[in-house]
């Protein structure tokens, strides 16, 4: 007796994507809605500069493309802490056992820091630089390729 499960092919990797472009959504959705609640707050009883609307969709966009590209590229996602400062800039930042990644975005300026720690086994180091949307994929795998190698030195 054979069994036939319909183990079409084809079939098998249209549901592979939609999973992933399920999973690209739910995350898309949660990043810009931690993102929008920045904007929701009582800005007017705070000495804080609340973030422009250029600064909001400028940290959208940036995030759009990261978690895009770490699906379809099959890498690890690690969700960002996401908050506003006093001057105005939205910050996000990863955490990975001892390393950190921020992103300062206010309006077209859009900055990056890595913090790890020193070869020397004291201190930290820093690296930072100016991101887009060319680039912060790459600067953001970072995080989660620096990790993986550590981990197997």
């Amino acid at each position: 007796m054979k069994l036939d499960y319909g183990t079409d092919e084809s079939n098998l990797f249209n549901i592979e994507i939609t999973t992933i472009q399920n999973k690209i959504e739910d995350s898309i959705s949660e990043i810009e809605n931690s993102i929008s609640d920045i904007v929701d707050i009582d800005w007017e009883n705070t000495s804080f500069e609340k973030p422009s609307i250029l600064t909001i969709s400028n940290t959208k966009k940036i995030m759009r493309c990261i978690i895009e590209k770490t699906f379809h590229k099959n890498h690890d996602w690690i969700r960002p802490s996401i908050y506003s400062e006093e001057d105005g800039y939205v910050s996000v930042a990863w955490y990975n056992k001892n390393l950190t990644l921020y992103f300062n975005i206010k309006n077209d300026t859009m900055n990056y820091r890595k913090l790890s720690p020193s070869e020397y086994g004291y201190g930290r180091k820093s690296e930072s630089g100016i991101i887009n949307i060319s680039n912060c994929f790459s600067i953001w795998k970072w995080i989660v390729d620096e990790y993986r190698f550590s981990v197997f030195r």
